[in-house]
Protein backbone atom coordinates (compact mmCIF):
# COMPACT_ATOMS: atom_id res chain seq x y z
CA UNK A 1 0.00 0.00 0.00
CA UNK A 2 1.24 3.54 -0.96
CA UNK A 3 1.47 6.30 1.16
CA UNK A 4 -1.40 8.05 -0.19
CA UNK A 5 -3.42 5.26 0.22
CA UNK A 6 -2.52 4.96 3.86
CA UNK A 7 -2.86 8.93 4.38
CA UNK A 8 -6.69 8.43 2.45
CA UNK A 9 -7.91 5.35 4.77
CA UNK A 10 -6.50 7.28 7.64
CA UNK A 11 -8.52 10.53 6.98
CA UNK A 12 -11.54 8.53 6.17
CA UNK A 13 -11.47 7.38 10.06
CA UNK A 14 -10.88 10.96 10.89
CA UNK A 15 -13.64 12.34 8.97
CA UNK A 16 -16.32 10.49 10.88
CA UNK A 17 -14.70 11.82 14.44
CA UNK A 18 -17.60 15.05 14.39
CA UNK A 19 -19.96 13.18 13.55
CA UNK A 20 -19.17 10.79 17.22
CA UNK A 21 -18.41 13.89 18.81
CA UNK A 22 -22.23 15.00 18.65
CA UNK A 23 -23.16 11.18 20.30
CA UNK A 24 -24.16 10.79 23.75
CA UNK A 25 -21.68 8.29 25.36
CA UNK A 26 -24.29 5.44 25.22
CA UNK A 27 -23.99 4.88 21.77
CA UNK A 28 -22.88 1.83 19.88
CA UNK A 29 -21.25 3.86 17.02
CA UNK A 30 -18.00 4.49 18.68
CA UNK A 31 -17.16 1.01 19.57
CA UNK A 32 -17.44 0.22 15.76
CA UNK A 33 -15.53 3.34 14.99
CA UNK A 34 -12.87 2.15 16.91
CA UNK A 35 -12.52 -1.41 16.14
CA UNK A 36 -12.39 0.00 12.41
CA UNK A 37 -9.26 1.82 13.14
CA UNK A 38 -7.79 -0.74 14.71
CA UNK A 39 -8.50 -3.34 12.12
CA UNK A 40 -7.17 -0.82 9.04
CA UNK A 41 -4.16 -0.41 11.38
CA UNK A 42 -3.59 -4.01 11.71
CA UNK A 43 -4.01 -3.96 7.87
CA UNK A 44 -1.51 -1.74 7.05
CA UNK A 45 1.08 -1.75 9.59
CA UNK A 46 0.16 -4.72 11.87
CA UNK A 47 -1.05 -5.31 15.47
CA UNK A 48 2.10 -5.29 17.03
CA UNK A 49 3.22 -1.84 15.46
CA UNK A 50 4.12 1.42 17.11
CA UNK A 51 0.72 3.19 15.16
CA UNK A 52 -1.57 0.44 16.07
CA UNK A 53 -0.62 1.04 19.93
CA UNK A 54 -0.19 4.59 19.35
CA UNK A 55 -4.05 4.85 18.94
CA UNK A 56 -4.62 1.92 20.86
CA UNK A 57 -3.04 3.17 24.31
CA UNK A 58 -3.89 7.15 23.42
CA UNK A 59 -6.26 7.63 25.66
CA UNK A 60 -3.84 6.39 28.62
CA UNK A 61 -5.13 5.75 32.12
CA UNK A 62 -7.79 8.68 34.03
CA UNK A 63 -9.82 9.13 36.35
CA UNK A 64 -13.22 8.94 35.46
CA UNK A 65 -16.42 10.11 37.12
CA UNK A 66 -19.31 7.57 37.42
CA UNK A 67 -22.09 10.15 36.81
CA UNK A 68 -24.14 11.06 33.43
CA UNK A 69 -21.97 13.87 32.98
CA UNK A 70 -18.86 11.92 34.05
CA UNK A 71 -19.55 9.31 31.42
CA UNK A 72 -20.33 12.16 28.84
CA UNK A 73 -16.73 14.28 29.55
CA UNK A 74 -14.90 10.49 29.36
CA UNK A 75 -16.02 9.53 26.17
CA UNK A 76 -15.05 12.88 24.98
CA UNK A 77 -11.54 12.94 26.00
CA UNK A 78 -11.21 9.40 25.20
CA UNK A 79 -12.55 10.40 21.21
CA UNK A 80 -10.40 13.59 21.36
CA UNK A 81 -7.59 11.00 22.82
CA UNK A 82 -8.10 9.23 19.29
CA UNK A 83 -8.02 11.71 17.08
CA UNK A 84 -5.08 13.33 18.21
CA UNK A 85 -3.30 9.90 18.12
CA UNK A 86 -4.84 9.76 14.14
CA UNK A 87 -3.39 13.29 13.50
CA UNK A 88 -0.30 12.25 14.29
CA UNK A 89 0.07 9.00 12.78
CA UNK A 90 -1.58 10.78 9.34
CA UNK A 91 1.45 13.29 10.07
CA UNK A 92 4.04 10.75 10.33
CA UNK A 93 2.46 9.01 6.85
CA UNK A 94 2.61 11.73 5.01
CA UNK A 95 6.50 12.78 5.71
CA UNK A 96 7.62 9.16 4.97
Amino acid sequence: MNKQEIVALLKKHLADVPGLRKLNYANGEFSQWENGVLKTLTDIYGSDSPQYKRFEDAPGKFFKVDTELGRQQSYTYVLEMHEGALNTLIQRAEMS
